[in-house]
């Protein structure tokens, strides 16, 4: 009998347990949910390399400028060996310095061949001051170099750079004309339109002048073999100056600044004495030499045979002909 009640009792607990679980079960609170677990973000894509070009076409002997030069990413299946790769920086002010750096080492230099837009740019075909044949770089074909002296006044005080254009003025004074004052002394441009290629040793356009720089005493002048003859036959003649010309000055129609006038200018007249000052030109020489004075008739001692006057610069003189 007390069997019997122990296991009614064991059956009556597991049913109330039973029915709770399932309760529970049923009505209780929902279990958890299991958060995704999100997929890592794809890698960066590797930094593109990135090399030097041309910004815009550069005919053979172009003094590189920065607007000259510019980034471009390395064409598909390029694998030619460049000089200027872009070196990648983590922070935009690194990156700054870094391409300032790169195109450091091809501004200032002259194109030794011609570069088509976007074409990259190689040491090689880039000479800078200093290098051998940078001179020879710097000048358009068919073109010379020739060097003049210069002092404060013919050099323009200093304020002549490379780059700029200059007219060459020779002066010229007549010895045996002082009786003559408007035609002894006369001034014409021998040789004109001329690039200043180099002012003493300084050959870079912009180049700031120094602290301590004397005036110039040498300019070097790009110039064709007929006017480099001209010049150096006028040295010998008188004095010699330049004159600076403006950057629009004798522009051709449709001519841009910058650009060369394709026809030669028409040579300038001479301007003489006269044409400066009136007072020159109003002085009428003597109509013989003075008696017994400067360019008087010298005695031959037969007056019978004719004499030719001999004018040795200042001095004057009477051969006598057989």
């Amino acid at each position: 009998m007390i069997v019997r009640v122990i296991l009614l009792l064991l059956g009556l607990v597991s049913g109330v347990m039973l029915a709770a679980a399932a309760f529970y079960g049923v009505f209780g609170p929902e279990p958890p949910k299991q958060q995704a677990t999100a997929a890592p973000p794809p890698p960066p894509p590797p930094p593109q390399t990135m090399v030097v070009v041309a910004a815009r076409a550069i005919p053979t002997g172009t003094l590189i400028t920065p607007q000259d030069l510019r980034f471009a990413p390395l064409a598909a299946g390029d694998t030619a060996a460049h000089d200027y790769l872009r070196s990648n920086q983590p922070n935009p002010k690194d990156q700054q310095t870094a391409d300032r750096r790169v195109l450091g080492d091809v501004v200032g230099g002259v194109s030794r061949v011609r570069f088509d837009e976007g074409a990259p740019i190689a040491r090689g075909e880039t000479v800078k001051p200093g290098d051998a044949g940078f001179l020879a770089a710097v000048l358009r074909p068919g073109m010379r170099a020739i060097t003049m002296s210069v002092n404060i006044v013919t050099g323009n005080n200093g304020l002549l750079a490379p780059g700029d254009h200059v007219d060459v003025v020779l002066t010229q004074v007549f010895v045996g004309h002082d009786a003559d004052p408007g035609n002894r002394t006369a001034a014409e441009i021998i040789a004109a339109d001329l690039r200043v290629i180099a002012v003493d040793q300084r050959l870079l356009a912009g180049e700031p002048p120094q602290k301590d720089q004397r005036p110039a005493q040498t300019v070097t002048l790009e110039v064709s073999a007929l006017q480099a003859e001209q010049i150096s036959v006028g040295a010998k003649m008188g004095e010699m100056g330049l004159a600076i010309r403006g950057v629009q000055a004798d522009l051709k129609p449709g001519t841009k600044p910058g650009e060369q006038n394709t026809e030669a200018p028409a040579s300038p007249p001479i301007v003489w004495a006269k044409d400066v000052s009136h007072a020159a030109g109003d002085v009428r020489p003597p109509k013989g030499p003075p008696p017994g004075g400067k360019g008087a008739p010298v005695a031959t001692g037969d007056e019978s045979k004719p004499a030719v006057r001999v004018l040795r610069g200042e001095k004057v003189e009477s051969v006598v002909l057989p």
